[in-house]
């Protein structure tokens, strides 16, 4: 049996160690999926993958030059998580000190599912993806998408 990856139980043809490939699935399908394809939302996001071997200091100038867009959204999965919680603590203390913003949080995974110790055997793993939109634009601070419990956003303060 070859390695599956299923999201939200359903198959994908990812492999989680090409990134480009994953990256490229999670903002193309899973964040339009998690906004309810809003497609006036999803004009207004600009998306930041980050990856572990990623230089901080370009991100968090890139994030600085980018905050007055309506949302940004920052993305990472598995192995990449310690690098984006870094950024994401960095971009909100050093650069977002003193302004007002808000803060959406969604965490998801993938489901890696391989052989086990035997045929008669899968191993099932998860893979968690953390989502994060930032926003100081108070347009975007009370969107239902966002702060409607169903859609399984969490708020950050």
């Amino acid at each position: 049996m070859s390695t599956k990856v299923l999201y939200s139980e359903h198959p994908t043809d990812l492999d989680l160690t090409n990134q480009v490939q994953s990256y490229k699935y999670i903002q193309d399908i899973i964040i339009p999926n998690l906004l309810v394809d809003d497609n006036k939302l999803l004009t207004c996001i600009k998306y930041f993958k980050v990856t572990k071997n990623d230089k901080i200091k370009s991100i968090l100038e890139n994030l600085q030059k980018h905050q007055q867009t309506g949302l940004i959204c920052l993305y990472g999965y598995g192995p990449h998580l310690q690098k984006l919680l870094s950024i994401i603590e960095l971009y909100k203390t050093k650069i977002l000190d003193n302004t007002p913003f808000k803060q959406y949080n969604k965490l998801t995974s993938f489901d890696v599912i391989s052989q086990g110790r035997n045929e008669l055997l899968d191993r099932k793993t998860k893979v968690p993806i953390l989502i994060s939109f930032f926003t100081i634009n108070e347009a975007f601070f009370n969107l239902d998408t966002f702060t409607n419990e169903k859609y399984g956003f969490t708020e950050q303060a």
